[in-house]
């Protein structure tokens, strides 16, 4: 209790000195008391992932620690504290609570997509208009890079728990069986990695060895899955970043369409040249089962698939796979070695603060500083921490590739496109699929992608 009560101090000056900031409230010669009342209120917790943010009893050690700050904050503040389930599709029922006013959550835990549908319909709050949240400590709130997908307009919509136990998701990510591996005589990737050998005349080679038929059976060096959120755009964004290309370029002092870009075009056709020459395999399977089944060593995915907490989706370190590993996909000619080609997108998973709840800004300033501290006032530990000693395979070499990527980690500004993101996809599938050059899908799409980040970025 001792230290819970040395957390409180802090953070209620905390909340002061910024509360008296330029954060668009009126504090002045507003004081808020240590043990801040808060009898009566009712804070609402929303998420579409309740095994990570509301797990039972047992379920995992960092979701106990959740549990039990759930209940601090109803015995420190006076308030009941909820956790209550969305579908993945969590606008609409936010918005029906909203119109209604019918227990409207006080933040989520959802796609950005989501959100920027509600932040179109001015249903948002930004944190920047919350007392209390110094959204330039990067170490409670995430950094800059990576929360970029949750800035809209110039404010900032969305947060990351920097100081939780859940591990942040990224783009740009291959995971591999290091003991298919070993079996089939490949170079360590870690070895590359650390050598500046990790790059895409190496991966190819890779491949090439790695490719072999017996009894029947096909196997692969790298496997790309047709079955989860079209993969085959994923890859080619993935190749793009791997090549220092970007989504948007600056031309004439603005940001315009930039998949034409000739890093970009060389990393597509490379990519789909990997088809071409049947050194990657689509494996039209959503279960990731040529990966787990030692049919095939690098798996292209999101990184949640070797990380998150969850019983309705395949969790790597559960599966009877002794050892897999995380690295970032290899480094094209026109990128700078050694930099990870890890990307967020706008459907990244965030904080974000519902509109028109049944609590004042400067209450939520207050609960949320106390909630997104640490979960375990003992050990401090972060998700950096959990993702070493309770996650990854290979502790030193993971942690590092996985720190890189979430350090190097570039956006791809589709929150300013968000209307035209299904056409570009179909465009980068084309040429996954072989049915286009790459010049010339990107060139079919550039239009429609400009006019969108004109409207978005340069029209009042």
């Amino acid at each position: 209790m001792k230290k819970l009560f040395c957390l409180l101090m802090c953070l209620s000056m905390v909340f002061i000195i910024s509360a008296c900031g330029d954060n668009n409230k009126n504090t002045e010669n507003e004081e808020i008391s240590l043990k801040k009342d808060l009898s009566g209120s009712k804070f609402i917790f929303g998420t579409i992932r309740p095994m990570e943010l509301y797990p039972a009893e047992a379920f995992s050690q960092s979701g106990d620690r959740l549990l039990t700050r759930y209940r601090e904050i109803e015995s420190e503040f006076g308030c009941s504290f909820t956790v209550k389930t969305y579908p993945d599709a969590a606008s609409g029922p936010i918005r029906s609570a909203q119109l209604t006013g019918i227990e409207v959550p006080d933040i989520v835990d959802m796609n950005g997509d989501v959100a920027y549908a509600l932040f179109i319909a001015d249903a948002l709050l930004s944190y920047n208009d919350v007392p209390g949240i110094d959204l330039n400590d990067e170490t409670k709130w995430g950094s800059k890079a990576f929360t970029s997908t949750g800035n809209f307009g110039g404010k900032q919509y969305g947060i990351f728990a920097n100081k939780w136990e859940i591990i942040p998701q990224m783009g740009g990510c291959v995971l591999f069986n290091n003991l298919l591996n070993n079996e089939w005589g490949l170079p360590n990737p870690y070895e590359l990695y650390e050598n500046k050998q990790w790059t895409w005349d190496t991966f190819r080679k890779i491949l090439t060895d790695a490719r072999h038929d017996e009894d029947k059976t096909k196997y692969y060096g790298f496997a790309v899955d047709e079955g989860y959120s079209a993969y085959g755009s994923i890859l080619m964004k993935t190749v793009i970043f791997s090549n220092g290309g970007k989504a948007l370029t600056e031309r004439s002092g603005k940001l315009t369409f930039g998949y034409d870009t000739p890093e970009c075009i060389e990393a597509m056709e490379w990519a789909k040249n990997l088809l071409e020459n049947d050194l990657m395999r689509k494996t039209g399977s959503n279960e990731i089962q040529e990966f787990t089944q030692g049919k095939c060593v690098y798996f292209l995915g999101d990184s949640w698939r070797g990380t998150i907490h969850t019983e309705d989706a395949t969790y790597l370190p559960s599966v009877t796979m002794e050892e897999y590993g995380f690295m970032h996909f290899p480094t094209g000619p026109k990128a700078e070695t050694g930099v990870a080609s890890s990307y967020v997108s706008v459907d990244r998973r965030l904080m974000f603060l519902p509109d028109l709840t049944d609590n004042e800004p400067e209450d939520l300033g207050f609960v949320l500083n106390f909630l997104f501290e640490v979960l375990d006032y003992e050990t401090k530990a972060t998700w950096k921490d959990a993702l070493k000693t309770e996650i990854v395979h290979h502790k030193v070499e993971d942690t590092a590739v996985f720190l890189k990527m979430y350090e190097d980690v570039t956006y791809d500004y589709s929150a300013y496109y968000f209307n035209v993101i299904s056409e570009l996809n179909s465009a980068f599938t084309s040429v996954y699929n072989r049915k286009s050059g790459a010049a010339e899908a990107m060139q079919k799409i550039s239009d429609k992608v400009n006019a969108e980040v004109e409207k978005n970025m340069y029209t009042e």
